[in-house]
């Protein structure tokens, strides 16, 4: 039996790359039927719901096709699937995905050290950013580079603020791209409104509550470029699609 690794990934990924390799083998060959989702669970030690989610995946890789009913799930032959190029918006799609889960590991954690270390003239700076408002995306751009730049800037790490650097000149890549697909002045003052409570956190020197908010900013952005992206026809993978949900 494959092994099931799930050590520092989710476990639903790791079923599926035994699955895959199973396919990749010929343990599974094309036009097979797999196990039953229960009988996959019981032999992989896992949940019936990773099973599914991994089963979703790959029917998203055109390697598994699964019919409603009693048609089970099947094992499509390669040799007769089209060769599909990865279009531009599949690309901004991870994209973003890339810069968000970088975002969130490292952010979160530069806003906690703000609300401990910064100082009484970087807490004002921070605070009078959050109040600030754009009347235009470029505006909008500059005016966040300058709130998240800053508050990596207070927090007193010269790593963390050069990944927070860092990540920001990658988001140029696919920022402006995708600025007419979501870019509206609600949606500007909604992102200024998450700004606000960042700002309040570092100020009264609340580490998690600074910490917690950031995540949800984050999280919402997120959300906001991966509907956007949706919405001009992108194909959105599973393990993101379950984040377009408000």
């Amino acid at each position: 039996m494959d092994p099931v690794d799930v050590a520092a990934r989710p476990t639903y990924l790791a079923v599926a790359d035994v699955l895959r390799r199973r396919i990749a083998l010929g343990t599974y060959p094309p036009g097979a039927r797999l196990p039953s989702e229960r009988e996959l669970a019981e032999a992989l030690s896992v949940g019936r719901m990773t099973v599914r989610r991994a089963v979703r995946l790959l029917g998203e890789e055109h390697l598994l096709a699964t019919s409603r009913g009693r048609g089970g799930t099947t094992v499509l032959d390669q040799s007769e699937q089209p060769h599909h190029e990865v279009s531009e918006l599949e690309r901004l799609v991870v994209a973003v995905r890339d810069a968000f889960e970088f975002r969130l590991a490292i952010e979160p954690l530069a806003t906690r050290l703000a609300a401990a270390r910064a100082t009484p003239a970087e807490r004002t700076a921070i605070a009078s950013l959050a109040q600030g408002r754009a009347s235009s995306v470029g505006a909008f751009r500059a005016l966040d580079s300058r709130f998240h730049t800053g508050i990596a800037e207070a927090c007193g790490n010269a790593l963390v603020l050069e990944a927070v650097r860092w990540s920001r000149a990658e988001m140029l890549g696919w920022h402006a791209p995708t600025d007419a697909a979501w870019w509206s002045d609600e949606l500007g003052e909604r992102f200024a409104a998450l700004h606000r409570p960042i700002a309040e956190a570092i100020a009264a020197g609340d580490e998690a509550g600074a910490e917690r908010a950031m995540v949800h900013h984050l999280q919402e952005g997120r959300r906001v470029y991966l509907t956007a992206l949706a919405n001009a026809g992108a194909t959105i993978p599973a393990d993101l699609a379950e984040m377009l949900a408000p």
